[in-house]
């Protein structure tokens, strides 16, 4: 999904794993978000860089619900860019235009910052 913000083109991804730690009974599932700014210069490897990013891990006994996950993560990753030289996203504002776009994505609306 996109995002435009003050000029900026931000992507937000999504990613799935699960993880088989040996402390624990259960695998663990493990949702995570990555927030990307799409001007930036690409990394060595030829990816975009990320701004922020965040994991969300399902409890074992909760049943599965990746649309919960989703937006727990992406929730923490906007937490997690409202820090250093990204504080410009604490407004309000800016924050619906990133709920909007994921809440919207199925049917491909996303609106822009003016």
């Amino acid at each position: 999904m996109k995002v435009h913000v003050d000029g900026r083109e931000i992507w937000i991804e999504f990613a799935y794993f699960s993880s088989n730690d040996e402390a624990f009974s259960a695998p663990k599932e493990i949702t995570r978000c990555i927030l990307r700014d799409a001007q930036a210069p690409r990394d060595s490897d030829g990816g975009l860089p990320a701004l922020a990013w965040a994991e969300v891990v399902r409890y074992h006994k909760d049943p599965p619900n990746r649309d919960v996950a989703r937006k727990q993560a992406l929730a923490k990753a906007l937490r997690a860019l409202a820090g250093g030289d990204t504080i410009w996203l604490l407004d309000k504002a800016r924050r619906k235009l990133f709920w909007d776009a994921y809440l919207n994505r199925k049917t491909g609306k996303v609106k822009h910052a003016k």
